[in-house]
């Protein structure tokens, strides 16, 4: 977060002196104070913590510091991670692959669009690939009828392998081309799915911040 408030500050004309630090800091570690941070370990755990949140965010008698700001969005990180934690009562693989996603995909929407309508916000679900050519299914595998989805795939620049037959000076000279490339940092962020067109999108580099270079991703 502080990076991000630095790379915003480093776009303006601003002189940014010692004070403005100071400021910049206790801003950032007010910001924090309303970050509400769980740490489910199942998929029932999953649930249950979306089913407390409502008591746990509204509760009047046990207020916390975030209770009159508005919610801006519901966070899942890495959502695919528990699946491997969904109740199954199939016994054939095949059911446990389609009716299971199924099952746990159907849980998932009823508690997100509850809270999403409750409080207003909006909801980010996060999941890995381990192949850069697909993607894993995503969940929930279906969105209510009106709902606005945008799902983003977001990978870091590959940096090009040796050339076969290459010499040890020239692998020497590409090694410390290959190093700064690397240090730099970039990433590319393009949409997928409904709506997508093929090089859209854009690159940043994250370093002590972070910059959205222009002129498209590549």
């Amino acid at each position: 977060m502080l990076s991000l408030v630095n790379s915003q500050l480093l776009s303006t004309d601003l002189e940014i002196n010692e004070p403005l630090k100071v400021d910049v800091k206790i801003m950032v570690k007010t910001a924090l104070q309303h970050l509400h941070i769980f740490y489910p370990k199942s998929w029932p755990s999953l649930l249950a913590t979306l089913d407390s949140l409502p008591d746990y965010l509204l509760n009047q008698t046990t207020p916390h510091k975030s209770m009159h700001h508005r919610i801006q969005s519901i966070i899942l990180e890495d959502i695919d991670a528990f699946i491997w934690s969904i109740p199954n009562k199939n016994t054939s693989s095949v059911s446990m692959s389609s009716n299971t996603l199924a099952v746990a995909s159907t849980q998932l929407i009823i508690r997100l669009t509850k809270l999403i309508k409750l409080l207003s916000c909006g909801a980010v679900l996060t999941s890995h690939s381990t192949s850069q050519s697909s993607y894993r299914p995503a969940l929930p595998t279906s969105w209510p009828q009106g709902t606005s989805v945008t799902r983003l795939a977001i990978r870091r620049v590959d940096v090009p392998k040796f050339a076969p037959a290459i010499s040890v000076e020239e692998a020497e000279k590409e090694r410390l081309q290959r190093w700064e490339v690397v240090s730099r940092g970039r990433f590319e962020c393009w949409k997928v799915g409904a709506g997508a067109r093929d090089g859209e999108g854009f690159a940043f580099r994250v370093g002590k911040a972070i910059e959205v270079e222009r002129g498209g991703r590549g």
